[in-house]
């Protein structure tokens, strides 16, 4: 908190000699770990912020309370998605979805976005719809920007149906020409 990261690190390489003497217990040890996360995510290195991640999910399931490991599933998912590995960051937020009672649904949103990334554009789909769903059971507003990708990937399935009916939505709820526009196309596709 005091901004003293070399003084952080210092009393983090006494605790790792004390984990390597078998010293720790293991909820000391989970702390330690959660400890060498954050701080390599403050330093920017995370690929070490994931291996520690990674340390926290393999410890035995008495030693990881259920709030742990959805935070660690949490943070696997995003650190992966900063390094661009795309894979991992879909499998750690499905272990997320699989695990959490009260999910962040967010992450159904950069699931989405990992695979159209990827160009699985009906990967990406079923999970952009349920993160507009659960916006607005929410009862919040789904924003244009989530409805442009959901667009897109009805657009790039070449589903003209559904690509209608949401640019429908669009030009009620955001009143843009462009809409319009966009949908005159989508008529004339469809002919």
């Amino acid at each position: 908190d005091e901004g003293d990261l070399a003084g952080a690190d210092e009393v983090l390489l006494e605790l790792r000699v004390m984990y390597d003497r078998g010293r720790l217990n293991t909820a000391e040890t989970l702390r330690l770990w959660q400890f060498y996360a954050n701080f390599a995510a403050l330093e920017e290195k995370y690929a070490d912020a994931i291996i520690y991640q990674e340390l926290i999910l393999d410890m035995d399931e008495d030693a990881l309370t259920p709030e742990a490991r959805e935070s660690a599933l949490l943070l696997l998912g995003q650190l992966n998605y900063a390094v661009e590995d795309y894979y991992g960051a879909i499998d750690a937020y499905l272990e997320y979805l699989d695990f959490a009672l009260e999910q962040y649904i967010n992450v159904y949103q950069r699931i989405s976005i990992a695979y159209y990334t990827m160009e699985e554009y009906t990967n990406a789909l079923p999970y952009i719809l349920e993160y507009m769903d659960q916006t607005r059971a929410q009862g919040e507003q789904v924003d244009k920007n989530t409805y442009e990708l959901a667009r897109s990937l009805y657009l790039l399935l070449e589903d003209y149906v559904n690509t209608l009916q949401i640019t429908r939505e669009m030009i009620v709820l955001f009143r843009e020409p462009s809409d319009w526009e966009l949908m005159a196309n989508i008529l004339g596709a469809m002919e």
